[in-house]
């Protein structure tokens, strides 16, 4: 099987890829892993339109930046129950704001973040690869 060049999406956009397209010899697009012809699929839902790849992945990032939030305060009995849930990923202290995220992902690099800093417990969602710094500065403005 060839690379997929184009996706088929909503518009819209919803965050998810219905469907991998390809374009075969003849120049027709057919879809990697449903069965029905592509004209039948958009003519179903007029909402499903072929994109190229590169339109698609600007699409989700942009997505998932637009579920990034600030933290909010929770309590400390939440924070310590997430912190005991699943081991933690990232944990530490760093300017004296404690941190970690859970191991599962949200959708893509996205991730539930929890930090204890003075005296206070937040949660929030940013990526996973987020600098540390960047959750100091966040948690921090947060509890101003």
């Amino acid at each position: 099987m060839t690379e997929a060049k184009y996706i088929l999406i909503k518009k819209p956009f919803d965050g998810r890829a219905h469907d991998l397209i390809n374009k075969d010899e003849s120049g027709s697009y057919r879809p990697v892993y449903g069965s029905a012809p592509i004209e039948e699929i958009l003519q179903r839902d007029p909402s499903l339109v072929v994109v190229p790849y590169a339109e698609y992945e600007a699409l989700y990032l942009e997505f998932l930046q637009s579920k990034v939030t600030a933290p909010v305060e929770i309590s400390e009995e939440d924070y310590w129950y997430c912190l005991e849930a699943l081991p933690p990923c990232r944990w530490g202290v760093n300017s004296g704001v404690e941190m970690f995220h859970f191991m599962e992902a949200i959708q893509g690099t996205l991730v539930s973040w929890f930090a204890k800093y003075q005296g206070k417990y937040y949660k929030f969602t940013d990526h996973s690869h987020v600098d540390q710094a960047e959750v100091v500065r966040k948690v921090v403005e947060a509890a101003k």
